[in-house]
C-alpha cells in the first residue's frame, strides 16, 4: 500500500515537472510566433498598408496616364475667358514720353488713348510709438513716480497686436517653424523686430486666454439649448484607413436610439484673436 502511494506521489511530481516544462515551451513558442508575425508584417509592408510611397516598392510599375490625347497645346484654349489681374489704384504715376521718331513724324497721329501698365510693389514698414512722461521724486521718501502708461505698455519695448498676429499666423496657419518665423520677421523689418522663440511659442496660450470668456459663454449657451439640455455628445475625430470618423461619447442615462444625429459644425462660433 505504501509502495503504491509512493509511486503515485512520484508520478504526480513527475507530471508537475512536465507541466512546468510544457508551459515554458508553450510560452516560448508564443513569443517566437509573435516575433514571426512582426517580422512578416515588416516584410509585407508596402504602400497599401503603411505610409510608404508606391515608388519604394521593389516591383512597382510606372503609373501611366489613362487620359486620351486631344492634340491641343497645353495652356489656355481658344474661347476660354481670360482671367486678368485686378488693376489697383496707383499711388504714383510715371509718364513715359513718346519716342521722337514717332511724335515728330508725319506718318503717325495720336489716337487719344493712353496705354497703362502697372507694377505692384510690397513694402514692409514698422511704426514705433514712444510714450514719454516726466518723472518726479518724493522729497520725503525718495520714491519715484510718473504718469501711468497705457494698458499693455509694461516693458521698455513692447510689441502690439499686429506683430503678434503676424508671428502667430506664420507659426500656426502657415506651419513655419519658430526659428524661421523669428528670422523672417527680423529680415523683412530690417532687424527691428527680434522676437524670441519663447514669445512666439507663448502666443497660442496668450490668444486662448483672451478668448476664454467668450468660449465659456458660447459653451454655456450650447448646454442650455434644447438638444443639449437632454443629452450632451462629444465628437472627437479618429483616423482609420485614411478616413476621418467621428467617435461619439454619450453621457450616462441616455438611450441608445437618441444618438443618430450627425455632428454639425457650429458656424456661429467665432473667436477674437486680438
Amino acid at each position: 500500500m505504501y509502495r503504491a502511494q509512493n509511486e503515485r506521489d512520484d508520478a504526480l511530481e513527475k507530471l508537475g515537472r512536465l507541466r512546468t516544462e510544457l508551459y515554458g515551451v508553450m510560452t516560448q513558442l508564443e513569443e517566437e510566433k509573435e516575433k514571426n508575425r512582426e517580422l512578416t508584417a515588416r516584410v509585407n509592408r508596402d504602400y497599401t498598408n503603411s505610409s510608404k510611397s508606391s515608388s519604394q516598392a521593389p516591383d512597382h510599375g510606372k503609373i501611366h496616364n489613362g487620359r486620351e490625347k486631344s492634340g491641343r497645346r497645353p495652356g489656355g484654349q481658344p474661347g476660354h475667358p481670360h482671367h486678368k489681374r485686378k488693376r489697383q489704384e496707383p499711388t504714383r504715376i510715371i509718364e513715359i514720353p513718346a519716342p521722337e521718331e514717332v511724335s515728330c513724324s508725319s506718318g503717325y497721329r495720336p489716337t487719344g488713348k493712353l496705354v497703362r501698365r502697372q507694377v505692384v510693389f510690397l513694402h514692409v514698414s514698422t511704426e514705433v510709438v514712444e510714450y514719454v512722461t516726466p518723472e518726479y521724486v518724493s522729497k520725503v521718501t525718495g520714491k519715484k513716480v510718473h504718469a501711468p502708461f497705457p494698458e499693455g505698455v509694461k516693458d521698455d519695448v513692447n510689441y502690439d497686436g499686429t506683430v503678434k498676429a503676424a508671428a502667430y499666423l506664420l507659426n500656426n496657419q502657415c506651419y513655419v517653424s519658430v526659428s524661421k518665423t523669428g528670422e523672417f520677421l527680423k529680415t523683412v523689418s530690417g532687424g527691428k523686430l527680434d522676437l524670441s522663440g519663447g514669445m512666439i511659442c507663448g502666443l497660442s496660450k496668450e490668444f486662448s486666454e483672451k478668448t476664454q470668456e467668450e468660449r465659456s459663454e458660447i459653451f454655456l449657451e450650447l448646454q442650455a439649448s434644447p438638444p443639449y439640455a437632454r443629452r450632451l455628445y462629444l465628437w472627437p475625430c479618429k483616423r482609420e484607413t485614411g478616413h476621418c470618423h467621428g467617435v461619439r461619447v454619450r453621457r450616462a442615462g441616455t438611450l441608445p436610439g437618441q444618438g443618430k444625429e450627425r455632428p454639425r459644425r457650429c458656424e456661429g462660433l467665432t473667436s477674437r484673436i486680438l
